[in-house]
């Protein structure tokens, strides 16, 4: 699946609606390995990680909203 870095990446358990974890997709290594930008857990270093597999994975994209004054994004 390709996307840009930068990308939010929503973890959920099999058969949940809600998200126990949030990364940034951070790009890809020289081996092709998709890489993650997060905190491991709470009061821990942000690292570049690879991304778990395995886990489900949501990837929306968020736009900026139009200003309707000028029509046009901001």
């Amino acid at each position: 699946m390709l996307r840009p870095p930068v990308e939010p990446e929503f973890f959920t358990s099999p058969g949940q609606s809600n998200s126990h974890h949030v990364a940034i997709y951070y790009g890809r290594n020289d081996k092709g390995h998709d890489l993650i930008l997060h905190a491991p857990q709470t009061g821990q270093s942000v690292t570049i990680a690879p991304l778990w597999e395995g886990e489900h994975l949501d990837v929306r994209r968020f736009s900026i909203p139009a200003d309707p004054a000028e029509g046009k994004r901001l």
